[in-house]
């Protein structure tokens, strides 16, 4: 994958994670909600589908989430560490979306 693709993969993942929106965890923290949110989606490109969902059912804050998952993908590296700080545009909220990440073994069309 490359590196552009890579981080949109992770970036869905991220949206599709327990993280609460306008977050900043420490990679640690990130690496585990993206590891649940893969094995959720059934793989690193599953969660493409769950974002979709929520953009169908959540118009509204879906667009949000994204900004902050684009981000936070983009300012995490996979080594651990910060790029830069970077602030995220929109107020630091909980998710707003779907009470929970997608359910054990999320798939398209399932």
């Amino acid at each position: 994958m490359n590196s552009e693709r890579s981080r949109l993969a992770y970036a869905h993942a991220a949206f599709a994670s327990y993280l609460p929106t306008g977050s900043r965890p420490p990679h640690a923290e990130f690496s585990a909600a993206i590891t649940d949110s893969i094995h959720r989606c059934a793989s690193l490109g599953g969660c493409e589908c769950y974002v979709a969902q929520e953009y169908g059912d959540h118009p509204d804050a879906a667009p949000t989430r994204m900004r902050w998952a684009l981000q936070l993908a983009s300012d995490l590296s996979l080594t651990g560490t910060r790029r830069r700080p970077h602030p995220v545009n929109e107020p630091h909220h909980e998710r707003a979306l779907t009470a929970q990440p997608p359910p054990t073994s999320w798939r398209c069309g399932g």
